[in-house]
């Protein structure tokens, strides 16, 4: 097989820290390849040199066999490399459509749109991405901006693409519907770099990189190799797992949820009759695919959305018209499922926040 891209001693400094080390990578036309490593090993400054984000301090980066000088994410774009971050980059009142091809070339005419839409469903034909073109990015799951995301990369006519901890965001469905996904597309010769820290996700990649403070330690097969020999080698030394039984038995009632029901935005129902406990001492499971009434169950619970009938009490105590601080106050957390955009303000520090 191929090589599609090659790193020779690609070293990335931020001042006295050095991110990447002489790190030597090699990614395969048609292979999915994971990079993995401990937080600040060095993975996401690579994929970001790789993209044209951050510009290497040494070493030679080649595409298709030729030497490449990435200084921009349009220069890498130019060349066929995609990258989907952590924290997506899309415009939250532009339709999925317009997002996918804002800043191509092509789209200064209605009919110029339309030979676009048509390119769009067809690749969501092809990765088996079944998502409405005309919603809004506000009106999306963070999962379905995930897809998004890989449809803006492929329509900018990607064979390389990057994608960093995709599954961080996805529940458990989505992340083996996109696992199908990549599946496909290499199957129909794109080359992937995952960044994961899922070693379920690690065994399902052709092959794997492991780094170590900024350093290659190795790279394997991992039809060859196993999740802890991986792991090994990604902390330096064996690891063994020490296993304590620590089940409780659930206690008294903290939360009760009576026949809760929400609309949504539009005036749609989103939450119909919705029953439940949770006791003190229990871990409860909402499952469900993305878009069916988790995300607004969560916000009328913390007073973020209205209820329109139905109710909830805490501890026992009924709560009436809730406001997020009332529920605050009364001892109660919540972590939304887009942290960046909901759970923080980022022009505030660690400790503001």
């Amino acid at each position: 097989m191929e090589d599609l891209l090659n790193v020779q001693n690609l070293t990335k400094r931020f001042g006295s820290v050095i991110a990447n080390d002489g790190v030597n990578l090699d990614i395969r036309k048609g292979e999915i390849h994971c990079l993995f490593g401990e937080n600040g090993a060095g993975k996401s400054t690579l994929s970001s040199c790789l993209y044209g984000y951050y510009k290497a301090d040494s070493g030679e980066i080649r595409f298709k066999g030729e030497v490449v000088e990435l200084s921009s994410p349009a220069d890498a774009l130019r060349l066929g490399i995609g990258m989907v971050h952590q924290h997506f980059v899309l415009v939250s009142n532009f339709t999925v459509l317009e997002n996918i091809i804002v800043g191509s070339a092509d789209v200064g005419l209605l009919l110029r749109k339309a030979d676009a839409r048509r390119r769009v469903l067809g690749l969501c034909r092809d990765c088996g991405i079944d998502i409405d073109l005309d919603r809004e990015i506000w009106q999306l799951s963070v999962g379905e901006q995930q897809w998004v995301e890989i449809l803006k990369a492929l329509y900018f006519g990607a064979e390389l693409l990057i994608l960093d901890e995709p599954t961080a965001v996805l529940t458990p469905q989505q992340s083996d519907q996109l696992f199908v996904i990549l599946d496909g597309m290499r199957k129909r010769g794109l080359s992937i770099v995952l960044i994961s820290h899922k070693l379920r996700e690690v065994m399902q990649s052709d092959r794997v990189t492991i780094l170590r403070k900024g350093k290659v330690v190795a790279t394997v097969d991992t039809a060859n190799t196993t999740a802890e020999a991986i792991t090994a080698l990604m902390v330096g030394h064996k690891v063994t797992k020490n296993v304590r039984d620590n089940s409780v038995t659930p206690a008294g009632e903290i939360l009760s949820v009576e026949k809760v029901s929400a609309v949504g935005e539009w005036g749609e129902d989103v939450l119909k009759d919705v029953t439940f406990t949770v006791a003190a001492n229990e871990v409860l499971g909402l499952a469900g695919v993305a878009g069916n009434g988790q995300k607004e169950l969560f916000e009328v619970l913390m007073g973020v959305r209205a209820l329109q009938s139905g109710g909830f009490s805490l501890e026992g105590s009924p709560v009436t018209a809730p406001t997020s601080r009332q529920i605050l106050d009364s001892g109660v957390g919540f972590i939304p499922d887009d942290r960046f955009l909901e759970g923080l303000i980022p022009e505030f520090g660690t400790a503001e926040n």
